[in-house]
């Protein structure tokens, strides 16, 4: 192997393996969430004929919250379990957070899974969903940041009414952790 290969090689590993110094185990956040779903029922209950149930738009803007378990810290890399609840959704899942060294962000990616609520002209529905998620965090002081931007991407897996709402959400919040 040349030296610019062992160089850029020892260079790699000098990067994922930098243990960050700001590497807490638990985090919690709240939110300021807006939440906009298609194809939900303006009917509930029961199945209805395909004709009678019209879907929809609905949209809403509320507050949500939840926190992060850090299992595991792989250099700038932290892999860990997230729960979240809003009035609209509750969600767990997994949560890949990078803390790159030369930068001042923290991105991350999430896929969660979990419960889908829309709620349109006082019908309730609920159901099954599945939410990918993907954001940025930027350190303010020690312990505390702020959540710049969240986007997530859902979609209900297992409803009984033959509607199939998908629903895209956006967030920005506080991050403390301990």
């Amino acid at each position: 192997m040349n030296r610019f290969a062992l160089s850029l090689l020892a260079l790699f590993t000098a990067i994922l393996c930098v243990p960050a110094a700001h590497a807490q185990t638990i985090e919690f956040y709240g939110t300021v969430t807006g939440l906009y779903a298609t194809n939900v029922p303006t009917q509930g209950g029961l199945p209805q004929i395909p004709a009678a149930n019209t879907n929809t738009s609905t949209h809403n803007i509320g507050f949500g919250g939840g926190g992060t378990y850090n299992l595991l810290h792989l250099g700038v890399f932290q892999l860990g379990l997230d729960g979240r609840g809003s009035d609209h959704l509750g969600l767990g899942g997994v949560k890949l957070t990078a803390h790159p060294p030369i930068f001042h962000i923290k991105p991350y990616i999430q896929g969660s899974v979990g419960y889908f609520n829309a709620l349109h002209n006082g019908i309730d529905n609920r159901y099954t969903a599945a939410e990918f998620l993907a954001g940025v965090d930027v350190p303010l002081i020690r312990n505390f940041d702020l959540r710049v931007v969240e986007v997530g991407l859902g979609h209900a897996v297992n409803n009984n009414d033959g509607s199939k709402p998908t629903f895209v959400t956006a967030s920005t919040g506080v991050v403390i952790h301990f």
